[in-house]
């Protein structure tokens, strides 16, 4: 205890800079008597960084123990030995709880009782020493804590507020390993920003050293940190992903089908053009195509048509691999792919009907989706087809819209219902539903364009609805302005 708790928490220990040291079974080494060092080593002969005292022969035992030790042991060894835990015993330990958290280990109402008195515990210290974690330590044990489904708390405040102050220190995949548990845990702690911004320096001027899949973290990280609040990120963040083209193309021969999902995502929702970049991506893919699975391949599509990206030879081969394996797709994905078809006008008559006839006969499926995907996927299929959609799917997603109106933002309601009146559906239960839902929003919460939307799909369904159209007679004038020709 005392060995822990009466260092100077802020000290660097730095007596064996200079010294060449080498790497020995994961851990660093003196070059000369093969002490293992727990310190701050000079640039000339490594680039991790360390922050605090030495191990002492009791951590680095401890250690041993704990790596490879099962959910059990490691529980028993954290009330033990808690109080002589070094920042790697405690990284270690949350990584060997982590590592089985979705396993057999952790099932149970015993070994739940176990994990809520020990996951304080070690929390407790990351909070208590904090000072003490290095680089390496804090993604690490942010990786532990998204996966153990930590999403706030101080313990996070602690851990973005570290690497904040050592962020010239990151090593490329440390930064990467943080950005993603940040994002994966949905970590919402006021510092996230200037983290995100003080380590946008490491990706700039290394971004090099990044291996593929952590530069499509990086970037997908980046990306949706960045959706959360423009005003928080800095300039360097913003023309960080001119620098992320430059390596992605240089790396595009060795992306996953996945890594390339993600980075043709992470753009699109960036809203950042890289012409260059989605051209390559559409060529890296098309030899692959058959290896995407359903997330991924939406995904793609999906990044492609946000940007008005139409690769041809690419939506063509796509849709042989969607109509052969549909049976395999969420609503979700298949919303997403119909989406993106009908966005840059790609007519693919076997993946629309083999998609939507499918969906048709599952209904199961149809009522776990969301009202989004249900809106999306609908709209889609009648902008490509109009009339003719499958009758079993628009009957099937009618009675979805009919149950769950009140699920279904303004925009989504305003989709669905011009979708079902371009496809010809007139049937007054229908239209009911969804003039009873405007009403009880008031017209005046939509905007122009969807009143406009509105009220045709109404005329052009000859369907009546006098208190919607007297409501939306007296907003319209006001908002003229909003209207296109």
């Amino acid at each position: 205890t005392a060995e822990v708790r009466g260092i100077d928490k802020g000290s660097i220990y730095n007596e064996n800079q200079g010294k060449k040291v080498k790497v020995v079974a994961g851990r660093e080494h003196d070059g000369g008597n093969g002490r293992q060092l727990l310190m701050q080593s000079s640039p000339q002969t490594t680039d991790r960084f360390y922050r605090g005292p030495r191990p002492t022969q009791t951590q680095l035992n401890l250690n041993s123990q704990l790596l490879g030790a099962s959910p059990k042991q490691i529980v028993e060894l954290v009330d033990i030995w808690v109080d002589v835990f070094s920042p790697v015993n405690v990284v270690t330990a949350l990584g060997g709880l982590a590592a089985h958290s979705k396993g057999r280990g952790l099932q149970g109402k015993r070994m739940a009782g176990h994990l809520a008195d020990v996951l304080p515990i070690l929390y407790g210290h990351i909070i208590r020493y904090g000072e003490l974690y290095g680089p390496h330590e804090l993604s690490s044990a942010a990786f532990a804590l998204a996966k153990l489904q930590c999403s706030s708390g101080p313990v996070w405040e602690v851990l973005i507020r570290e690497a904040c102050l050592t962020a010239n220190h990151f090593r490329p995949g440390e930064v990467a390993k943080l950005l993603r548990a940040t994002v994966v845990a949905r970590v919402d702690v006021p510092n996230i920003f200037d983290m995100l911004n003080a380590v946008t320096d490491t990706m700039t001027r290394r971004a090099a050293e990044l291996h593929p899949h952590e530069l499509a973290d990086c970037i997908w990280a980046v990306t949706k940190l960045s959706k959360r609040s423009d005003d928080c990120i800095g300039d360097p963040v913003r023309s960080v992903y001119d620098i992320f083209t430059a390596q992605a193309l240089e790396l595009m021969p060795r992306f996953t089908t996945f890594d390339l999902a993600t980075v043709a995502w992470s753009y699109a929702s960036a809203k950042h053009d890289a012409p260059t970049l989605f051209a390559a991506i559409a060529a890296a893919s098309v030899p692959l195509i058959n290896e995407f699975q359903p997330k991924g391949l939406s995904m793609l599509l999906w990044g492609f048509a946000s940007r008005g990206v139409h690769e041809e030879a690419l939506f063509a081969a796509a849709g042989g691999r969607v109509a052969a394996t549909i049976e395999e797709y969420s609503v979700q994905s298949a919303s997403m792919v119909i989406w993106s078809y009908a966005k840059v006008g790609h007519r693919h008559p076997q993946v629309v009907d083999r998609t939507l006839r499918y969906l048709a006969c599952q209904p199961e499926k149809l009522g776990r989706a969301r009202a989004q995907h249900l809106a999306n996927l609908l709209w889609a299929a009648v902008r490509l087809h109009r009339r003719e959609v499958p009758d079993e799917f628009l009957i099937a997603v009618k009675v979805e819209f009919t149950e769950r109106a009140r699920e279904f933002t303004a925009a989504e309601l305003v989709m669905s219902i011009w979708a079902f009146a371009a496809a010809g559906l007139t049937e007054p239960r229908l239209y009911h539903a969804a003039w009873q839902e405007v009403m009880h929003r008031k017209v005046g919460s939509f905007t122009a364009s969807q009143m406009s939307a509105l009220v045709w799909a109404f005329a052009s369904s000859r369907r009546t609805a006098p208190p919607l159209f007297s409501m939306v007679s007296r907003h319209v004038p006001q908002r003229l302005e909003e209207l296109t020709t």
